[in-house]
């Protein structure tokens, strides 16, 4: 493989002071491959179908000859581009004298843009991996290897990801946080922490006034009057559900405080 860039002589008359107004490109090349082509990118800017001069395609060589067009140099805002001449542009030649393997020059092309030249060159044999574009002068090469047709491309592996992501309808869960011994399942944690909170609200003063409740929904009239009567009269301090107890009973005189202390009515200051 060869590749020569030769910069453009200075023009006679050219002063130091005024210098020059455009500046030397070099060509930057890249190649890849796919199991039937090789894709080879010359990136050069401002191109024109002129500027292409070869492009020669055959069984086992390739050859490209441009001619560059310098680049601008800064100039101020409104300043008028200068004119490229074509003594100003610069011979280049890439050439591949004995390729890796054999392409097919009529299935071989090129495509030109602003920006870069794209050379597709098609593989005379498919399906195989070329270790380099040029074959090694002591013919002492690797052999292509091939290139498994089972093997996912992009789209497929894009898929597969796409379905182990959860719906845009379904909540988010929570992270399992790991610990020392074992993963923290939050969500868990958060259950079992509600369901002891309803047990509490099952114990203590909560679970006597169910209780309270659930007798006086299911008894008969005279248990519920004993319970109204002796709950109030006796300050909150006696519930009865005889009401044959409770109906000549008086439960205002027989209050009795607690030690220390001395029953009050609303009625005394």
């Amino acid at each position: 493989m060869s590749v020569s860039n030769c910069a453009p002589a200075s023009k006679a008359g050219e002063s130091a002071a005024s210098g020059p107004a455009h500046r030397t490109q070099t060509p930057r090349f890249e190649w890849m491959q796919s199991g039937e082509r090789l894709g080879l990118t010359f990136f050069v800017k401002h191109l024109t179908p002129q500027d292409i001069l070869a492009c020669e395609f055959k069984p086992r060589e390739f050859c490209l000859r441009l001619l560059v067009p310098p680049l601008p140099l800064p100039s101020c805002p409104g300043a008028p581009t200068p004119e490229v001449k074509a003594e100003d542009k610069t011979p280049y030649v890439f050439q591949i004298e004995n390729l890796f393997e054999d392409i097919l020059p009529e299935e071989s092309k090129y495509t030109l843009s602003q920006t870069k030249i794209e050379v597709s060159l098609k593989k005379a044999r498919s399906g195989f991996h070329w270790p380099s574009l040029e074959a090694p002068r002591d013919g002492q090469a690797l052999p292509p290897q091939p290139i498994h047709v089972g093997m996912k491309n992009g789209a497929e592996r894009l898929k597969e990801e796409e379905g182990r992501m959860q719906p845009a309808d379904m909540p988010p869960s929570q992270p399992a946080y790991p610990s020392s011994k074992k993963k923290v399942d939050w969500n868990q944690i958060e259950k079992d922490i509600d369901d002891e909170l309803k047990n509490d609200e099952n114990d203590g003063e909560a679970a006597l006034q169910k209780l309270f409740q659930q007798i006086y929904a299911n008894a008969d009239e005279d248990t519920r009057r004993a319970m109204i009567k002796s709950y109030q009269t006796s300050g909150g301090t006696v519930l009865s559900t005889n009401w044959d107890e409770v109906r000549g009973k008086n439960y205002e005189q027989s209050v009795t405080a607690p030690e220390g202390q001395e029953v009050r009515r609303w009625t005394q200051s």
